[in-house]
């Protein structure tokens, strides 16, 4: 059974950089995953279970995912289509600085600038990051560094 990768962070965090990691080893990238009509979000949702139903191993990136009850909901309905399909969340820290000088790093893209930088300090106080063993959690790095290397969060008792 395929795997599918929710890559969970702040905008500027470096999932665009990992997905694309990603890709180049034979992950399939749907983009947007929620199962909505809003902005093609459920043609994207469709492109994922084809994909799935392929075999195909998935990334994904998902805004919405940093939210428990959103994480939640898209497991138990992804289950019910694929009860053997394995799910992981690799999270980003949540550090709304170093995205924001990430974000500020973009020329390309100065023009989204504001709006990435006022999603950034609306989203950060809301992200949670389970604090269970295994979690995968990668560190915001520079804009010209590469994160590569995910850190596994031990629960100390």
């Amino acid at each position: 059974m395929a795997k599918l990768i929710f890559l969970v962070g702040l905008v500027g965090s470096g999932k665009t950089r990992k997905r694309n990691q990603m890709q180049k080893n034979g992950f399939a990238f749907v983009d947007s995953v929620e199962h909505s009509d809003a902005d093609g979000r459920k043609a994207n949702y469709e492109t994922l279970l084809n994909h799935l139903r392929a075999g195909r191993d998935c990334v994904a990136e998902e805004r919405q995912a940093m939210f428990p009850a959103y994480r939640t909901a898209i497991v138990e309905r992804l289950k019910t289509a694929f009860p053997d399909l394995e799910i992981e969340f690799w999270y980003f820290v949540n550090d709304p600085e170093k995205a924001a000088r990430n974000v500020l790093s973009r020329p390309e893209n100065a023009k989204n600038h504001k709006q990435h930088l006022r999603m950034i300090w609306l989203d950060s106080p809301r992200y949670v990051i389970p604090d269970e063993p295994g979690t995968v959690i990668f560190d915001i790095e520079e804009a010209a560094k590469d994160s590569t290397n995910p850190v596994q969060k031990e629960k100390h008792h």
